[in-house]
């Protein structure tokens, strides 16, 4: 695929855009799709110009299918037609195909079952087709739109209708279809219900006139099948032939006609004629004629009528036909006697010989033989071909001359400068006339065109005619008469010369083309074509003949020869066409070139043209133009490219130097001067590339260098080229103009004596490089036109400094990367030390170590560097605390170079078991480094890690430790806080999940605490110590958590209970001081007593500050509270308190029965102080003992009432 555009600005870019394809070859493979551009405009750099892409192709294949049908144009009912199966593939070669097709019921399927075509093996099942082949029959190493083989199914259309539709799929098995969009197709078919219809055509003389007995006529009889069907049996044409009119004989052309000749009307004639299946009459054809010789009989109109009538062959059946109103056809003519006809005749003359565009006089007589006078007789006369490019008129008119006939009207008989005229002109009545003596004579005048092609001689003819509509003419075969007249050739040859140039409208540059086109023209003021025709030109001066060319077979038989100078005997290029047509022309192109000197000056030229063909008038054959010329517009490209740069010492370097004229002027002595690094590179010689891509030593045929260094020289440093004049961005850069100084140049080459616009000339320059460093090679080119004061007109391309890189070789290494230790914990402080070393054979360059760390890494501190071995120049790293890269600026090494980096880093997170950290060493500097597959290293550190875990649940059985099936609870806020080993706060949180599990993990050994956010809508249950230990100083916190490297701490639960599920007891112990067994506000709280719980929930609790105690998240159930008597105290009275049942009660013990929900209260223990001395004990009265009996009485009531037991 080629694209093209006109022009493409600097910096601008071209998107071509997609290009869509099928991939054509089986897979796995792959395509390479290479694209490359070129332009006709100097390149100068040519290698990368060219791009390639590689695509990986995978197994597969595109199957597709079409369907298609032959036979009829337009289907019928009953018609015969192939439906036809067309599987293509592209890509790698199908396996195991199946090809389905299923047709509407209207199709009626005439291939036998089983069929076999192409390969395919097909069964037919009633409107199905179903075809099975191995393989594609293709190349296995992949096809594009292969042809796997048709299937053609023979069918006939058993009804009609509109888009009756038909299906084909494709499939195969292996590889995969890539594209199944196509992998079907319909077909919609119309069939058209059968419409029948012959029509019967007859036809009669053009003069319906016909005298009794006279001359003969015919009639014409046909058929055609307006059908949309072919017609197969008989047709019959019957045709009534009236009295008045006899028939003696047939044409029969292929039919059969009866009676036998001569037939008298009135009677009948039939004609019969037989189709059959290999050659019916076909739906549109018309039969062949059958011609009936007629006389006329008698007087009088006699109209005759023919019908068509038909027989189907056996077995064919037609429609009705569907307009019988053309069944039947009918043709008239009139009888006339013959005493009443005049015998018309005419008689044409005019001039035997006219030259084209001259007058042509023609005299038409009509001549009334008789016997009787005629009416109404026209005569009529059409003159074509007429010239219309002259003064006079085309048609210059028709006089008449009536005789003794009576002029009606005459039609177009005025003068008109046309190109044809229908002269008609009709005579009301004309009696019998001699010719010569008294009969009508119209003389008319014209002016004929001659060959329209050529000049040669034209014979014309001109036929007249003449016809009564009312009076018959016994002999109609002298009614016209023609004249024939030979018209000589008459041309009009005209000369037209223009030039053309790049620059016109200004003057055209010495040493450019200019281009002269010449036309000789025929003009339409001549009359006819032109015979030999050649124009003669002269060319100026001082010009450089390059070319010549004449258009529609002309040659250029005299001419300079190509790229000679013309002079006063040698100037003169003469084309010749053997001729040339009425408004018709030639062309000859001419092509020179002005040469340097012809400047200021203006060159003419003149043409002549003729021909051997009369002419109109010469006036107009010659022509002639001026052209002004300026001065030379030279425009020398020069490019350069090495190869290979960078390269290393001891090396060679290519240079390409490349010369080109961007014209538009040609360059003459064109040379090319060079200025050469004085150091770095040194002159080994030349070479060039043949025309067969073969390098040759030296330099190419035509190019030689009278000046250059010897080999292994250096560029001058004595009389040295000024370089700022060979730079462009220098004030004293050359800008195009020419500088002597340029002879001194280091190499001077003579590539060109004469450098056509667009030519190049490149050859190689080899230079040897023998120190490390960046060298400039200077290149401009120089015309004479330039050395003579004529400066170059595009300064931007004479030259491009090429610059040259070249390096040592050195084999920089990062030869390890420890870390230490190897395995740590996250946020444990590690080194990785790195050897950085230089294997020679040279010193690096810009020697750089990179360091990015891994996700997760930071540093520490700064970098240290220890020089182990030979000399760095710099020794100094990027990189402070937090930082995650390190960068080392080494200069220059040493080639025997070692050193030890030191990097201080901690991981504060890792994604996975192991660390891997890449160091890498780079050289930046004029420095190769051959192998650059050692230039990294990795250094992994192992991640010990260390987690805790836990759960928060419903504790069910209210046991204080998890059971397996005990439901979590998710959501729950879990915080972990404390202080790693190395001194690090950790303060982190998150949240149970769907099991009402958590986790912390990527921790470092420590000492932690875990703080439950109780959940709401919980009564707080047991927490559980996990398993490395810990403690649970208060509620929902469990703390001293000592968490070593490398261990996972699981099972620190806390178990909730649901509000009302537990119960819960509590009460005080206190110093009853006025022992009524009730705790006072001003009564002390007795603090640290010992307080124990017996049940389903058994427990142990000390009594706060305020003499309080409290057992909570109990199992309902019998539950046993025990006070361990006070020492320094006496046993007091104890308090039941409220909610529970008290069960029974004696000295420090309650047993009470627990329901879930119960919260019970005050249940207290009082204590009486120790006395200094002991005191009488006072009596209760009668009356005090009534009344505590009756109080604990209804205490107890109300207990028991509350539970339902009173």
């Amino acid at each position: 695929m080629t694209c093209t555009r006109v022009s493409l600005n600097a910096g601008d870019t071209w998107v071509i855009g997609s290009i869509g394809g099928a991939v054509a070859v089986s897979g796995p493979s792959s395509l390479s799709t290479t694209a490359s551009t070129s332009s006709d405009v100097f390149d100068g750099i040519s290698a990368n110009n060219t791009a390639a892409v590689d695509t990986t192709v995978n197994e597969g294949t595109d199957v597709s299918v079409s369907m298609t049908r032959t036979g009829p144009g337009t289907l019928v009912q009953l018609d015969e037609f192939v439906i036809n199966l067309n599987p293509r593939y592209t890509g790698g070669q199908p396996q195991n195909l199946t090809m389905t097709a299923n047709l509407d019921p209207a199709f009626q399927i005439q291939n036998g079952s089983p069929f076999s075509q192409n390969g395919w093996d097909c069964t037919v099942a009633g409107q199905t087709v179903n075809c099975t082949r191995a393989d594609g029959g293709g190349d296995v190493g992949g096809e594009f739109d292969h042809n796997i083989g048709q299937v053609s199914i023979d069918v006939r259309a058993i009804a009609f209708g509109n888009n009756l539709g038909n299906t084909a799929t494709v499939s195969s098995v292996s590889p995969d279809d890539a594209q199944l969009a196509n992998n079907s197709d319909n077909l919609n078919i119309t069939v058209q219900e059968p419409d029948f219809d012959l029509q019967a055509l007859k036809s009669g003389p053009t003069q319906t006139l016909r005298v009794v007995n006279g001359e003969s006529f015919s009639f014409n009889l046909r058929v055609r099948n307006n059908s949309n069907v072919a017609f197969v049996g008989e047709l019959t044409m019957t045709d009534s032939l009236p009295a008045g009119l006899r028939v003696d004989s047939y044409s029969l052309n292929g039919w059969s006609c009866g009676p036998a000749t001569p037939v008298n009307g009135a009677d009948t004639i039939s004609c019969t004629r037989t189709y059959t299946e290999g050659s019916p009459l076909a739906a549109g054809a018309t039969t062949p004629s059958v011609l009936l010789d007629t006389v006329a009989t008698a007087t009088g109109s006699h109209s005759n009528q023919m019908c068509v009538t038909n027989t189907p062959a056996p077995g064919y059946v037609f429609p009705a036909d569907s307009d019988g109103a053309n069944d039947c056809d009918n043709s008239a003519v009139e009888g006339q006697l013959n005493a009443d006809s005049a015998d018309i005749q005419v008689y044409k003359s005019g001039s035997a010989t006219v030259v084209a565009g001259e007058l042509l006089s023609y005299q038409l007589e009509i001549v009334n033989a008789g016997p009787e006078p005629a009416q109404s007789v026209t005569l009529t006369d059409t003159f074509g071909s007429l010239f219309t490019g002259g003064p006079g008129n085309g048609f210059e008119g028709a006089v008449v001359v009536a005789g003794n006939a009576t002029l009606g009207s005459c039609s177009n008989a005025a003068a008109a400068n046309v190109t044809s005229r229908n002269l008609s002109c009709t005579f009301s009545d004309m009696p019998v006339c001699s010719q010569g003596v008294d009969c009508p004579v119209i003389t008319v005048q014209v002016r004929p065109l001659g060959s329209a092609s050529n000049g040669t001689d034209l014979n014309r003819n001109n036929t007249a005619s003449a016809f009564s509509s009312v009076t018959s003419d016994p002999v109609y075969g002298n009614n016209s008469d023609n004249h024939a007249t030979t018209v000589t050739g008459q041309a009009d040859i005209a000369a037209i010369k223009t030039a053309s140039w790049a620059e016109d409208p200004d003057p055209i540059a010495a040493g450019t083309n200019l281009s002269y086109t010449i036309t000789v023209r025929n003009e339409s003021t001549g009359a006819s074509g032109a015979s030999t025709v050649s124009m003669s030109d002269t060319l100026p001066l001082d010009v450089t003949f390059i070319s010549a060319s004449a258009s529609d077979g002309g040659s250029c038989g005299v001419t300079p020869a190509v790229g000679a100078t013309t002079e006063a005997g040698d100037r003169t290029v003469e084309c010749t066409w053997a001729s040339v047509q009425r408004g018709g022309q030639r062309t000859v192109s001419l092509v020179v070139r002005p040469n340097r000197g012809t400047q200021a000056s203006t060159l003419s030229n003149t043409v002549t043209s003729a021909t051997s063909t009369p002419e109109v008038t010469l006036d107009n054959n010659d022509a002639d133009v001026d052209v002004p010329v300026a001065a030379p517009e030279v425009d020398l490209a020069t490019t350069q490219v090495d190869s290979p740069d960078p390269l290393q010492i001891d090396e060679t370097v290519v240079y390409t130097l490349t010369v080109r004229n961007l014209g538009p002027s040609v360059a003459e002595t064109v040379r090319l001067y060079n200025v050469l690094p004085t150091s770095g590179l040194s002159f080994l010689g030349f070479q060039y590339v043949d025309g067969g891509g073969i390098t040759q030593p030296g330099l190419p045929p035509g190019v030689s260098c009278p000046v250059q260094p010897a080999v292994g020289e250096f560029g001058k440093t004595v009389d040295r080229v000024d370089t700022a004049l060979l730079t462009p961005s220098d004030p004293a850069w050359l800008n195009g103009a020419w500088d002597p100084e340029l002879d001194n140049a280091d190499i001077i080459c003579d590539v060109s004596a004469l450098m056509l616009a667009g030519d190049d000339i490149s050859f190689q320059m080899l230079l040897d490089a023998e120190a490390s460093g960046v060298y400039t090679n200077y290149m401009i080119a120089r015309s004479q036109e330039h050395r003579d004061g004529f400066d170059d007109v595009n300064p931007a391309n004479d030259l491009e400094p090429e610059n040259t890189t070249v390096r040592t070789r050195a084999d920089m290494e990062v030869a390890s990367k420890t870390a230490d230790p190897g395995s740590v914990s996250l946020f444990e402080p590690f080194e990785y030390s790195i050897v950085v070393q230089n294997n020679g054979p040279h010193e690096a360059l810009g020697v750089e170590l990179e360091d990015s760390f891994p996700a997760g890494m930071e540093l520490l501190g700064a970098p240290a560097v220890v020089v182990d071995q030979g000399s760095f120049e710099t020794t100094s790293c990027s990189g402070v605390a937090g930082d995650t890269a390190v960068t080392c600026d080494f200069g220059e090494i040493s080639a025997d170079g070692r050193a030890t980096v030191t990097l201080p880093v901690r991981l504060i997170s890792a994604a996975g078991a192991a660390v891997n950290n890449t160091a890498t060493v780079n050289v930046t500097g004029l420095t190769l480094d051959d192998t650059p597959g050692n230039n990294s290293n990795d250094g992994s550190v192992t991640v010990v890690r260390s987690s805790i875990a836990g759960r928060v649940y419903h504790d069910q059985d209210i046991s204080g430790d998890y059971d397996v099936g005990e439901p979590g609870i998710s959501g729950v806020t879990v915080t972990l806080t404390g202080s790693d080993d190395y001194g690090n706060t950790v303060n982190r949180s998150t949240t149970t999940d769907g099991t009402g599990e958590y986790r912390f993990e990527d921790l470092a050994p420590g000492v932690y605490t875990l703080t439950e956010s109780h959940p709401a809508a919980w009564v707080d249950g047991q927490e559980t110590v996990g398993s490395v230990g810990g403690t649970t100083p208060t509620t929902d916190v469990i703390t001293n958590i000592e968490l070593a490297a490398g261990v996972d701490a699981t099972d620190y639960n806390y178990g909730e209970f649901q509000v009302g599920s537990v119960a819960s007891i509590s009460g005080y112990v206190y110093h009853d001081q006025n022992e009524d067994g009730i705790f006072d506000g001003d009564e002390n709280p007795i603090a640290g007593v010992v307080v124990d719980l017996a049940g389903p929930v058994p427990g142990s609790t000390t009594t706060d500050a305020n003499g309080f105690y409290s057992f909570t998240g109990l199992a309902p159930g019998s539950y046993t509270v025990t006070e361990q008597q006070p020492t320094d105290w006496l046993d007091g009275l104890d308090t039941a308190g409220t909610v529970a049942a008290l069960v029974s009660e004696v000295d420090d013990e309650f047993v009470v029965e627990l329901l879930a929900g119960d919260e019970a209260q005050q249940w207290n223990f009082g204590e009486i102080a120790l006395p200094d001395a002991p005191a009488p004990v006072p009596a209760l009265n009668r009356t005090a003992l009534a009344l505590l009996s009756a109080l604990l009485l209804l205490l107890s009531a109300g207990h028991l009432r509350r539970r339902g037991l009173l």
